[in-house]
């Protein structure tokens, strides 16, 4: 059973405020984040974003559809991690393949919100017919980079990750 606060050895992390900020207030700042950042720059932008660069040429979809569907899946990984990490507290199953799975699928939330955010600034001021795959692979670096940076900071903000138990002990 997870220590509740107040006891011997008690995470603060794992009081319902942290858990809070954690699992719904920071995933929903960085949504708002990319909203903001179109509708700020929403007359600056393109019409249409590159989407694709292949053998066969780059590939454009309209700008807003490609916000909406990243933002769409960024909001699906942040509700999987969200929702295992309230289960896993629950139950008092907090080990570190727990902790693992928690911190991929919110990672991944916060890295396509910054590639995406990185593809707004980008094209930012540039006319459709100059944009590039430039804006794809700095969108792709941003992935990555805030993906590990996540990572990293959810190692510090996550409870520790009790060792698991041997089979059949």
């Amino acid at each position: 059973m997870p220590s509740q606060l107040g006891t011997p050895g008690a995470d603060p992390r794992n009081t319902p405020l942290p858990k809070l900020r954690l699992l719904l207030l920071a995933p929903a700042g960085a949504l708002l984040l990319v909203a903001l950042g179109y509708w700020l720059f929403r007359e600056q932008l393109p019409s249409h974003l590159v989407r694709h660069a292949g053998p066969d040429g780059l590939g454009y979809s309209p700008t807003a559809l490609v916000l909406l569907i990243g933002g769409a899946v960024a909001a699906v990984f942040f509700a999987i991690g969200s929702c295992c990490a309230l289960d896993f507290w629950k139950h008092g199953h907090w080990y570190q393949t727990q902790k693992m799975i928690v911190s991929g699928f919110l990672s991944a939330g916060y890295a396509v919100a910054g590639l995406l955010l990185a593809s707004l600034f980008a094209v930012r001021g540039v006319s459709p017919a100059e944009a590039t795959s430039q804006s794809l692979g700095l969108g792709l670096l941003a992935f990555v980079l805030v993906f590990t940076a996540a990572i990293w900071a959810h190692i510090v903000l996550l409870p520790a990750g009790r060792l698991e138990e041997p089979f059949g002990s």
